[in-house]
Formats: structure tokens, C-alpha cells, sequence
């Protein structure tokens, strides 16, 4: 963990996780604390990490959602919750559609729960998580407070085993 990190912790009346300067965690560790506790430090950290600033994470942020056709999307920060970041429920179940493709990133928005040495037990924020056939993705929030969460569900049919259906997207975006 770097200082800022540690300093944008409980600051700013955003999701953060308490983290200590000179704490080393695993990546997989760092995407749990990113998206169960939907912590933005950590968000921000990734993005210093991977690409040596959050501007420059921004760029790549803004190139992968142009590869993805989100077309009513705009990335201004690593975390989302920028009141310049903007997006729609459309584009945002293409992202979700794109990231459950990956193994590490469905094992973890599918999880409830964490226990971290020195934090303790970390709860998802997602409220749907337990009911019948919901498989996770994320919640969040802007600082307007306008609410959001996004996650498929398994189908209910066995006319066609394995699909998939993202029924809970909706955005703070009118």
C-alpha cells in the first residue's frame, strides 16, 4: 500500500478500505478489497499501480469501453464515482457481460464475504447476493448518492442451460 492509499481512506464520504502504508497484498487480494467492499483507494492504487497514474488508467479505461461499444460512457477517475463519470445501464451490462468472462474476476463479485489479517471480516456490498440464481458483479454509488448495481443471473430454464440474463443494471444516469 502507498501513502495516498492510506490517506484517502476514510476520507470524502466515499467507499474506501482502512489500509496502513507498507501493507503488501497479493493482486488477488487488492481486486477483493477493489470490489467486495467496493473500496476506492484501492481502485485508485490499481490504476497508480498498472499504469503509473490514474490519468493514464483513465486512457486505457476510455479504449477498453470503445472496444466494447459503450458508446454512452465516460471515464474521468479509476473508482467511478466522479460526478464527471458517467454511464447507462446498457453500457454497463456490456461491461459485465465482458468481465464475467474472466474466472478471477466472476470467483470474486461472487463472493459474500473475506476475512483479511489486520481488517478482519469484509462484506460484499451487494445486497442480492444469496438469492436464488444471482451471481454478483457490482454495486455503487455516486457521490450524489445515486445507487446502482449491475449483476446477472443465472437463468431459470432448462430449456437453455448456461445463460445468462442482467436484469438488475440501472443507473443514476437519466
Amino acid at each position: 500500500m502507498d501513502r495516498q492509499a492510506t490517506h484517502e481512506a476514510g476520507v470524502g464520504g466515499e467507499s474506501t478500505v482502512p489500509v496502513r502504508a507498507g501493507e503488501r497484498h497479493s493482486q488477488r487480494r487488492l481486486l477483493e478489497l477493489l470490489l467486495i467492499p467496493s473500496g476506492n483507494n484501492v481502485a485508485r492504487l490499481l490504476a497508480r499501480w498498472d499504469s503509473g497514474s490514474q490519468e493514464a488508467f483513465v486512457a486505457k479505461m476510455r479504449r477498453a469501453a470503445e472496444r466494447l461499444g459503450m458508446r454512452d460512457t465516460v471515464y474521468t477517475g479509476a473508482s467511478g464515482i466522479e460526478p464527471t463519470t458517467t454511464s447507462t445501464a446498457a453500457d454497463q451490462v456490456r461491461l459485465a457481460r465482458a468481465a464475467m468472462k474472466d474466472p478471477v474476476f466472476r470467483a470474486i463479485v461472487s463472493t459474500r464475504e473475506i476475512t483479511v489479517p489486520g481488517l478482519g471480516t469484509i462484506s460484499n456490498t451487494n445486497p442480492l447476493l444469496g438469492a436464488p440464481g444471482v451471481l454478483g458483479v457490482k454495486t455503487g454509488s455516486t457521490l450524489r448518492r445515486a445507487e446502482t448495481c449491475c449483476g446477472p443471473a443465472r437463468c431459470a430454464s432448462a430449456a437453455r442451460p448456461g445463460c445468462w440474463w442482467a436484469p438488475s443494471c440501472t443507473s443514476g444516469r437519466t
